[in-house]
């Protein structure tokens, strides 16, 4: 039954807000959810979204496991292709997996499922259809519920209400603007002409200007979709427009010949931290935070451990009393100062080359690529992605590069792109 005083509650239950419940109820926390949608996993649509391994050290589904969470995925994917304007394809294989499949949404085997499902079993109660509305003081929260205004009292309180998080807007954490990017596709049955076990992506202006649209498959299904940063559109241009200019192109048209639609998949992720993510007793978690990676969008290992350190550390603060003035104040920055020791560096460091990466044009991005693969020609790519080691291509780059022109291409673009990637963290 659900009571009117709590240790935690948690506003939202998808990845980042299941973590968070499931360990604080785990180290003694007394927890509330509440989430707006009326299932879990309601509207996050069937889709194949990504679990990124290549830029990790440890294979994430083993770093999870340590973390006492086991992921099935969908399937893993060793190759991947990469198409760059104007008609230049590279395909890179790997010994190891660079990433996986997962399925979201509603489904028995998704990734929403299995967390939130862990959660309630480890007795954190949920009420769904439940909006957080406003804080009222420090302890408390106003929601409504079946058309009702009510109110629950709390001791902290951790916000996981996604991207456009209101729990941060009201709070005031969230008071810079929101730097993002929006994707829009569909996930297919019937393609064709696909291996499932490549994903595929694709780079140029008229298609996803500042961002990607890539193609993610599963036996007969994929999710297709093109991703942009919406400053970058060109006037009078929709995202829609965009998609249309991919699903255009000869090797995708090959794909979709007997393809059906089976749902829309769209959404928004930010590129960009927020400055701060605790606030008095409020404490922010994945895209609430906004721990997106900033390249290539993904988000789920952040909500992730995200949501495990803040659980971890609300609970303890609720076990060792640490609830008022200056313990409290102390005890809850320890959350974001781990964070950012975590993620901050590379998160940063990313969203420095992505501000680079804005800036290069389609013809730019073709000669990048030729001097790239003339740079890379003899050397074990997997070996370089293994070990991090970068010293060849620099070598090589001193030998090679005569031409101004290359030279300005290998210092602005490549050069960063290899410092943004290369410096990793678990």
């Amino acid at each position: 039954m659900v009571r009117e005083n709590y240790d935690i509650v948690i506003v939202g239950f998808s990845i980042a807000g299941s973590i968070a419940a499931k360990f604080a109820v785990e180290n003694n926390a007394s927890v509330l959810v509440l989430e707006a949608k009326s299932d879990i996993g309601e509207n996050t649509i069937k889709s194949y979204q990504g679990l990124q391994n290549l830029l990790t050290k440890e294979n994430v589904l083993e770093y999870f496991k340590k973390m006492g969470i086991n992921i099935k995925p969908q399937r893993e994917y060793n190759c991947c292709k990469i198409y760059f304007p104007p008609n230049i394809m590279t395909e890179i294989a790997f010994k190891r997996p660079i990433g996986y499949s997962i399925v979201r949404g509603n489904k028995v085997n998704s990734i929403d499922n299995l967390l939130a499902y862990q959660a309630i079993n480890s007795g954190a109660d949920v009420i769904y259809k439940s909006r957080f509305i406003n804080f009222d003081g420090r302890k408390k929260i106003i929601f409504k519920h079946n058309n009702k205004i009510k109110k629950v009292r709390a001791k902290i309180i951790i916000g996981a209400d996604g991207v456009n998080s209101r729990v941060a807007k009201l709070s005031g954490l969230a008071n810079e603007p929101l730097v993002k990017a929006i994707g829009f596709g569909y996930h297919f049955t019937k393609v064709t002409d696909i291996d499932s076990g490549k994903v595929e992506g694709f780079l140029g202006q008229n298609i996803a200007p500042g961002e990607y649209a890539y193609i993610v498959p599963y036996k007969n299904e994929a999710t297709i979709v093109t991703t942009l940063r919406p400053h970058m559109m060109r006037n009078g241009m929709k995202i829609k427009d965009y998609y249309k200019n991919f699903i255009k192109l000869p090797i995708v048209q090959k794909k979709l010949k007997f393809a059906k639609k089976l749902n829309v998949v769209s959404g928004t992720v930010s590129v960009k931290p927020l400055k701060s993510i605790v606030k008095d007793n409020i404490i922010l978690v994945g895209d609430a935070a906004r721990l997106t990676e900033p390249l290539l969008g993904f988000g789920i290992k952040n909500a992730i451990l995200s949501g495990k350190i803040a659980g971890k550390t609300a609970s303890r603060i609720i076990n060792e009393d640490k609830l008022t003035g200056k313990d409290l104040e102390k005890n809850i920055i320890s959350y974001e100062k781990e964070i950012k020791s975590i993620l901050f560096k590379d998160l940063k460091k990313r969203l420095k080359f992505r501000k680079v990466y804005e800036t290069i044009n389609d013809h730019e991005m073709g000669d990048l690529i030729q001097l790239a693969k003339e740079l890379t020609a003899g050397i074990d790519l997997n070996k370089m992605f293994e070990t991090r080691e970068t010293k060849s291509i620099k070598i090589k780059a001193l030998k090679v590069l005569k031409d101004p022109y290359k030279i300005r291409l290998f210092l602005k673009y490549f050069l960063p792109a290899i410092r943004a990637n290369y410096s990793f963290r678990n």
